[in-house]
């Protein structure tokens, strides 16, 4: 697929992943973080 598929491929997956762990971990740093 070279690095057009490799680059879709990690979007897809670690992309957001890491996204949403960076975001989680900025409202844990922030007291925003709602554990229900």
């Amino acid at each position: 697929m070279g690095k057009i598929g490799t680059g879709i491929l990690y979007l897809f997956t670690f992309g957001f992943l890491y996204v949403g762990a960076l975001i989680d971990l900025i409202r844990i740093a922030t007291n925003k973080f709602d554990c229900k």
